[in-house]
């Protein structure tokens, strides 16, 4: 969890349960940070009536957890804008869907899964549904895959899972965070919208 930048005061070394090495750090936090929004959060938490809500669900029920918007600096509410879960394609464009797996209990073997040979032979994410290696891109399961919705390789497609708020900033308009602690290599939501091309774009009064 990022908490702020600080320095190492000592380091040292001790033998682990497996007789490797453990590293050991002591982290003096920089004073004069700001508290971070994480921490905020959590002081907000404690309150039964939400201080500087303006907006209960910016999705709109689209979600499974509801996104609200805050403002503690003004009475500014968030502009109105159409919230997507689907991309939404030009007319002309007509995606053909890659050929799915054949796996009917899961995708465990991972020499017979052709999705899995895509993402180097293994499944990319641990059993939380977490990333265990960065990779330039990720081949998941899809609606041509013969495999359930349980299967491991499916992540992505299930939604927004961490709680979200939409909140107003000081100098910088509005903001996103988490109002729970995030692990790495977790997914938070996809980046959806209107695929427009460039012409299209240019005619736009707002792309």
């Amino acid at each position: 969890m990022y908490d702020g930048s600080y320095t190492v005061k000592r380091y040292w070394h001790d033998v682990g349960p497996h007789g490797k090495l453990v590293f050991k750090f002591e982290l003096t936090r920089i004073p004069d940070q700001p508290e971070l929004a994480w921490k905020e959060v959590k002081k907000l938490n404690k309150y039964k009536i939400w201080k500087g809500r303006c907006v209960d669900d910016i999705s709109g029920g689209k979600e499974l957890f509801p996104i609200c918007a805050v403002n503690t600096i003004d009475n500014e509410k968030p502009p109105t804008f159409n919230y997507m879960t689907k991309m939404k394609y030009p007319d002309c464009f007509s995606p053909i869907p890659p050929r799915g797996c054949d796996c009917i209990g899961g995708c465990l073997d991972s020499q017979k899964c052709s999705c899995v040979l895509k993402n180097g032979g293994e499944i990319p994410y641990n059993y939380n549904g977490a990333i265990v290696e960065s990779k330039t891109l990720v081949y998941e399961c899809g609606p041509s895959c013969k495999c359930p919705p349980s299967c491991y390789n499916r992540v992505s497609q299930h939604g927004i899972k961490i709680r979200l708020e939409i909140f107003k900033t000081e100098s910088r308009g509005w903001g996103v965070r988490s109002l729970t602690s995030i692990p790495s290599g977790s997914f938070i939501c996809e980046y959806i919208g209107e695929l427009l091309e460039d012409a299209e774009a240019e005619k736009r009064h707002n792309d």
